[in-house]
């Protein structure tokens, strides 16, 4: 069925041009971190519905500690994650994810979090090849500000998906075989194909946009490979695809094969988080706008081994 999403902030803050999250303080250039870590620059620290200026200070590998000017919310415990934002310019901030190791009153260190903490199964040797699209900045923009309705159309674990309702009730359309407990060891087993695709629809006219429509049934921008994948993201490898940026929005599409005969066939939309040159290919890794149910995780067990 045809599901609206409606996405988190947390989303919509990687999209925004302005944001470019990162997993390492080695990711910026030395000199604005050295600014940072001397207390020189405040940051800002979210958490669940508050945020603090403070300064930041480098307590180890991968660790951070943010002395804030006003006290932290009582609610803030070890464990939550928080987002720490480094503003570089009106038009540049950098984003950390980071998880509370200790709090203080006026003071709280946490650990740097890879956003993609799914686990990861590693496929590159399977040779999956998939299409990739790169989103216009107009449909990005469209998007951001909900002039466009993201919607997944999907046939299993639909009870993890949170939807509204209203929404729900003008979109909702059946799509085949409802998603059902299946095993390997069952002597009636059929194959089974599994379907998660993401659109962009027009508010309006509630239907699927145009020039969205006309990208994604158009010649792919570059055909990639699959390094990993979770339910969160996935790695690709790629030779010769264009120059792409962290927080370009990418449309990738293809079937992976599952045991024993199972088939995922998907169209799923993603943010770039990072590109790492490897030799003369590049590994893009990026994170779904909205990760796959739980139940997908399921899936790729029985047929990866994790990383």
């Amino acid at each position: 069925m045809l599901l609206p999403v409606r996405l988190r902030e947390k989303t919509k803050e990687i999209l925004r041009r302005s944001n470019v999250q990162i997993y390492s303080l080695d990711c910026i250039d030395p000199a604005i971190k050295d600014h940072f870590l001397s207390g020189k620059k405040r940051v800002l620290i979210f958490f669940e519905k508050d945020f603090l200026w403070g300064r930041l200070h480098k307590t180890g590998q991968q660790r951070l500690a943010v002395e804030t000017e006003e006290p932290l919310p009582p609610y803030v415990k070890e464990g939550d994650i928080g987002l720490v934002v480094l503003p570089i310019s009106k038009e540049r901030r950098f984003v950390l994810q980071g998880q509370v190791l200790k709090r203080f009153l006026h003071s709280v260190e946490i650990s740097i979090v890879d956003p993609r903490k799914d686990v990861r199964f590693k496929v590159i040797e399977r040779g999956f090849k998939i299409f990739v699209h790169q989103l216009t900045d107009k449909m990005v923009q469209a998007l951001l500000y909900e002039k466009l309705l993201f919607v997944r159309e999907i046939n299993f674990g639909l009870d993890e998906f949170e939807v509204e309702g209203e929404d729900t009730a003008q979109l909702k359309v059946h799509y085949g075989e409802a998603d059902a407990d299946r095993t390997q060891s069952s002597s009636d087993y059929t194959p089974f194909e599994y379907k998660a695709k993401d659109y962009l629809v027009h508010l309006k006219a509630r239907d699927i946009f145009p020039e969205y429509k006309s990208l994604i049934e158009g010649p792919p921008d570059f055909i990639a490979q699959i390094v990993d994948l979770s339910r969160g993201g996935a790695a690709l490898s790629s030779e010769n695809g264009p120059i792409l940026t962290v927080g370009d929005v990418l449309a990738i599409s293809g079937n992976i094969t599952l045991s024993p005969k199972d088939l995922f066939d998907f169209l799923l939309l993603g943010v770039v988080r990072g590109i790492s040159k490897e030799k003369a290919s590049s590994c893009i890794h990026l994170m779904y706008l909205k990760a796959l149910p739980f139940r997908a995780q399921v899936l790729f067990e029985r047929s990866f081994a994790p990383q």
